[in-house]
């Protein structure tokens, strides 16, 4: 007969007279108080006493959580995509810009507008040719307060032979803005040849003081530097450079429109819809502190406004990390109850309940999951915050804030951790309740049967979390999150089904060699103990299984998606603001320097789907088929207007497909597929490597589409238009020429290997001779450097420092950047499952050391020892990788499909791309086979001594 821990109901139960009184609720709470106190001071003794296990316990816990408090930190401050408000305004009100043709409706904030089909009202005093600073009075005027213009340069410096590209805030600081521009040292500078310099612009190369070169179309102008001063761009950037002009020619497409810092009044939210009817955007800094609701919006808005999926997200990765630490922490607390059991048997014998035997256990949780989940979140922001702050102490472009915690996401994760760790200590101490007081005494201990319960109700959360991965798998947006809550429904069902599968394999093991049977009969029957640890290796395995099969499938839809913007090895210089035939030359003669032998090619354009909404007659060029007019290709009005009284007539108008005009062409103002290059009949030859018949076509003029839209025959139109600032399309079409050219598609092949430029941005290519034949407008927008040798990251450094306003990209493929951290990544985890497995498997070997020295009496030597030893860590890995990789295999390929499918609705019928699957079994054997491989080596090293071996008494 044996005696066990028991409630006093329990008491009752057996026939144990119970004599004393109801106890009042004041007494019971100063009861759970004062066991509680007991308790905890209990596992602050042993916290101190057993700092071996402790400290295991506490790296389980705060390593996760030191990981995942580091990667919220730098994710918060490298994502946030706008500064804090006193970055963004300083000591103004609000920014406003524009203005536009038509009415606006805006939220203040988030820059969210809609525009609407009527005219805006137009601003008394406001001159639509004259520059922001003109224009200041008028926009202070109707604003009610101080409107100072500022704007936002991108300039190309000569220092030394090179030409650096740096940013420049135009405000004229002396105002007073706060943090948004402030005066280090020197003086503030005015007119639009002075700046301060900023210490990132000192890191760039800028000097402090004296003058500083600045590159124009014309040459260069000379810039006094007075000092050195801070700001903060729109975008959160610290500039290189401040101005209280802009520096340099401005350009005269920038007249009559502008942005002016308002100060000297409040901006409300009906302010912002006033201001909204004259054209104007506007961002008010009380609205950014304090959103307006979306309910109250106006309605066009409303579907504007993103769902915040921060919470979900955040919710998940607390559940993960709860069930990552719960596992992890598992084998630890139930070997550390295992150990205590004789003197909890004590202390039960002696008349402790069973309730102040669990609180014992869970207090060592409640402190140690506490202590470590603190520290490990602290070092994680600590750790984020040193790694912001060093690099933006030495780079060059900063922006603000440097370094962002949200620290209602630290504390749920911290909150997440310690439930975890309790959790994990709840089930060892439960079991106390039926704790056998002799026979733990007496030093017997075999877990019972298992529960034929708990699998059943595993089973069920199984198929539920089966239901979400398919669910989720199949949706075309969205699903990632649905596949995310049915991978750890399915990993927490599997956890139940633990117990039942060491039993069958304690079971199946009598055809196992010695080692191994013993090692899975001691598994079974020692399940308090080898549960948490198979459980433990399975939830690791099982999600790094997850994380592998989509990561790497995400990085095959990179590589098979990879489009290259040119042919491999190729450079391509690109033109912005000045397309004249100086600055072509001047690149061109830069490029020569450094690589004497190249051939260059002009990036020509003659017909482009882009066009500049400005007044004045615009030239085109556009493709179209035969039976459609030069009118039509540009813009099919008929067609248009057709299109939008069957939308005005449908019934369901959010399900209504708009289609393109029959007449749509390629090119053009309203073509489709990009712009029409022009490169010599020769080089497109070479490019799409033509022989015979197509590479004569290609001499004759003929044009090389991506598309199959116009047949075999073509019209190429041109002329001019005007835009309709009303409507934003085309309108005043005239057409002054027309030519007859046959039409080649080319192969998939040309548009996989960049022998049509990035798709997207070609549409067609056709022979510069062709061109100049026929007449058509065109546009140089840089040139092809083809290089024998190739062109050198060192040669590509050069050219791109000493360009001026101009841009070198250098064709070099797809590169893997996700190796290297895959590689860390598996070793994190391999050490974490090892030092777990290792520890269960010595304090297991601890607790055998008197089976341990019966085996050494009996002969056993030490390599059979050994051989046991690596058996009992071989035998609990591999069960828990086997499982984990099963159970991880099903998630990770439902989040590839979310993760690596695509929809292209532009097209009818739309076009879905993927999914991807790419499955690393290389990895997966390695952390399947590998990590229990090298756990069993360890285990068996670690056997050095031999046991200790007592005469027997009798």
């Amino acid at each position: 007969m044996s005696t066990g821990a028991g409630t006093r109901a329990d008491r009752r139960a057996n026939g144990s007279p119970d004599h004393s009184t109801p106890p009042s609720d004041s007494s019971r709470w100063s009861d759970w108080v004062s066991s509680w106190r007991i308790a905890l001071r209990m596992a602050r003794r042993d916290l101190r006493r057993h700092k071996g296990r402790s400290a295991i316990v506490a790296v389980m816990v705060g390593v996760p959580l030191l990981i995942l408090s580091f990667l919220v930190s730098i994710g918060l401050a490298t994502v946030s995509s706008e500064p804090r408000p006193e970055h963004m305004f300083g000591t103004a009100s609000a920014i406003v810009r524009g203005p536009v043709t038509e009415r606006i409706l805006q939220d203040g904030a988030n820059r969210n507008s809609a525009r609407t089909n009527e005219a805006a009202t137009p601003i008394p005093g406001f001159d639509t040719e004259a520059q922001a600073s003109e224009n200041a009075l008028a926009i202070a005027a109707l604003t009610g307060g101080t409107a100072t213009p500022f704007s936002e340069q991108y300039l190309r410096v000569q220092i030394g032979e090179r030409r650096v590209r740096v940013v420049n805030l135009a405000l004229d600081g002396s105002q007073g803005f706060g943090e948004k521009v402030q005066l280090v040292s020197g003086r503030w500078p005015s007119g639009p040849a002075e700046a301060l310099v900023s210490t990132q612009g000192v890191r760039k190369g800028l000097p402090e003081s004296g003058s500083l070169e600045l590159v124009t179309p014309d040459g260069t102008e000379t810039i006094t530097i007075t000092g050195i001063g801070t700001g903060v761009t729109e975008w959160g950037m610290i500039p290189h450079l401040i101005s209280a002009e802009p520096l340099g020619p401005v350009d005269p497409m920038a007249a009559g429109s502008g942005e002016w810092l308002i100060s000297g009044t409040e901006v409300p939210f009906s302010t912002v819809s006033e201001l909204g009817a004259y054209g104007l955007f506007v961002q008010s800094a009380e609205i950014v502190r304090n959103p307006v609701p979306t309910d109250q919006l106006p309605s066009a808005l409303q579907s504007m406004s993103s769902a915040d999926d921060s919470l979900v997200f955040l919710t998940a990765l607390a559940v993960i990390l709860a069930l990552v630490i719960g596992l992890l922490v598992a084998p630890a607390f139930a070997v550390s109850a295992s150990r205590q059991r004789r003197t909890l048997a004590l202390a039960a014998s002696n008349g402790a309940t069973a309730r102040q035997l669990r609180r014992t256990v869970l207090a060592q949780a409640l402190v140690l999951g506490a202590l470590s989940a603190v520290i490990g979140a602290l070092l994680g922001v600590a750790i984020g915050a040193a790694v912001q702050y060093a690099i933006a102490a030495r780079s060059a472009d900063v922006r603000l804030p440097i370094f962002s915690v949200s620290w209602l996401a630290i504390g749920g994760l911290v909150a997440a951790a310690i439930v975890a760790a309790v959790m994990a200590a709840l089930f060892p101490a439960r079991r106390l309740g039926r704790l056998d007081i002799m026979g733990v005494l007496k030093g017997q201990n075999v877990s019972g049967a298992p529960s034929r319960v708990v699998p059943v109700v595993g089973a069920v959360i199984m198929v539920v979390g089966a239901v979400l991965l398919i669910w989720g798998a199949r949706q075309s947006s969205g699903g990632d999150y649905t596949v995310a809550f049915g991978a750890i429904a399915l990993v927490v069902g599997a956890l139940s089904l633990i117990p039942t599968a060491l039993v069958a394999i304690g079971r199946l093991g009598a055809a196992l060699p010695v080692p191994l049977r013993m090692a899975s009969r001691d598994a079974a029957r020692q399940r308090t103990r080898s549960v948490p640890t198979v459980a433990a290796v399975m939830g690791g395995v099982a999600a790094l299984t997850i994380g592998l099969i989509a990561g790497f499938s995400d990085a095959k839809e990179s590589e098979v998606l990879y489009s290259p913007r040119t042919i491999m090895g190729q450079g391509k210089v690109s033109l912005y603001d000045d397309l004249s035939d100086e600055a072509l030359e001047a690149a061109k003669a830069v490029v020569r320097e450094r690589i004497p032998d190249a051939t260059i090619t002009p990036f020509t354009v003659t017909g482009s789907d882009y066009f500049v909404e400005s007044a004045g007659p615009q030239p085109f060029v556009v493709l179209a088929k035969p039976e459609c007019t030069g009118e039509q290709a540009v813009f099919d009005k008929e067609h248009q207007d057709a299109q939008e009284a069957a939308f005005e007539a449908a019934a369901d108008q959010d399900g209504f497909v708009w289609t393109d005009s029959p007449c749509t062409g390629l090119g053009g103002p309203s073509g489709v597929g990009g712009e029409i290059v022009a490169l010599p009949a020769a080089a497109i030859v070479e490019r799409l490597q033509l022989t015979g018949a197509e590479a004569e076509q290609a001499r004759a003029g003929a044009v090389f589409a991506v598309r199959d839209i116009l047949g075999p025959e073509a019209v190429a139109y041109s002329g001019t238009f005007a835009h309709d600032a009303s409507t934003g399309m085309p309108s005043d079409i005239t057409v002054t020429g027309q030519t007859t050219v046959p039409v080649v598609i080319v192969p998939e092949s040309a548009t996989r290997n960049g022998a049509m430029f990035e798709p997207g941005t070609t549409a067609a290519l056709v022979s510069s001779e062709q061109v100049e034949k026929a007449g058509w407008p065109t546009v140089t927008y840089g040139f092809l450097i083809d290089a024998p040798d190739g062109i050198s990251d060192d040669q590509r450094t050069a050219i791109s420092e000493r360009l001026g306003d101009a841009d070198l990209y250098v064709e070099s493929g797809w590169r893997d950047a996700t190796t290297l951290f895959f590689t860390v990544l598996v070793a994190a985890v391999a050490f974490l499952l090892l030092v777990v497995i290792l520890t269960a498997t010595a304090l297991s070997m601890a607790e055998q050391r008197t089976d341990d020295s019966t085996l050494a009496a009996v002969g056993a030597t030490r390599g059979t020892r050994r051989g046991i030893a690596a058996a009992q860590a071989f035998a609990l890995s591999i069960v828990g990788a086997i499982l984990g990789l099963v159970v991880g295999i099903v998630p990770g390929i439902a989040f590839a499909y979310p993760l690596t499918r695509s929809v292209n609705y532009s097209v009818d019928p739309p076009v879905t791309t993927g999914p991807f699957l790419a499955i690393p079994y290389a990895w997966l054997a390695f952390i399947a086979v590998g990590v229990p491989v090298l756990a069993a080596l360890f285990s068996a090293l670690a056997v050095r001594r031999a046991p200790v071996v007592t005469r027997r008494a009798d």
